[in-house]
């Protein structure tokens, strides 16, 4: 049977085999969108990761991520705003670019 190694595959983990505690892609946050959304990534990696070793932080792109436990403090120094303006800059110019796109005049 052919490898996966060296390939987007393999450096997805999607190689592995099951009952691992941990995945790689818990370094980056495992997105958790949709019924069991980080559940089946972490799943199809083959990581059996209990529930209680992770932590559930809203950071990347607005949607909820999980990460490992023990790094969560670290993730929240990484994603928070360096200050009250850059907190609204990231609030109020996620909409600039749809309002380019469209035609439609101010959105509400």
């Amino acid at each position: 049977m052919p490898t996966c190694s060296g390939t987007g595959s393999g450096a997805q983990e999607l190689d592995r085999g099951d009952g691992r505690h941990d995945a790689a892609v818990l370094d980056l946050g495992v997105q958790d969108t949709g019924p069991d959304g980080a559940a089946w990534a972490l799943a199809i990696r083959g990581a059996a990761v209990p529930v209680e070793d992770l932590a559930l932080a809203w950071t990347l792109r607005g949607a909820p991520h999980f990460y490992r436990r023990q790094e969560i403090a670290a993730v929240a120094t990484a994603t928070a705003p360096w200050s009250d303006a850059d907190a609204a800059k990231r609030i109020f110019d996620a909409a600039r670019p749809l309002k380019a796109a469209t035609n439609f005049g101010p959105l509400p």
